[in-house]
């Protein structure tokens, strides 16, 4: 069970990398697209427009919040886990 559980996650990690891939290389010719067609100037702004919209409606604050949040949570529990598995190992030494 274990095994089946481990492909199926190893599969959809693969398969997600993939497509996040192929929608990367499709923003990146688009992009070469519209600077090559388009001012420098529009094709700067036009980059750029959603990042100006969250920052003037302070939406991106609340995103930088919540993923220091997730970070620093994440650091608490391996470091709280770090002290619990050496106090094992110091008991089973002893």
């Amino acid at each position: 069970m274990k095994k089946i559980l481990f492909l199926i996650m190893l599969t959809l990690s693969v398969a997600s990398a993939t497509m996040a891939q192929a929608k990367a290389d499709t923003t990146i010719k688009d992009t070469v697209v519209k600077a090559q067609t388009a001012p420098a100037s529009t094709a700067l702004i036009n980059d750029v427009e959603m990042a100006d919209t969250m920052r003037s409606s302070g939406k991106i604050y609340v995103v930088i919040a919540t993923i220091a949040i997730v970070f620093v949570g994440l650091a608490v529990f391996l470091f709280a886990i770090e002290r619990r598995v050496k106090k094992l190992e110091d008991q089973n030494s002893a």
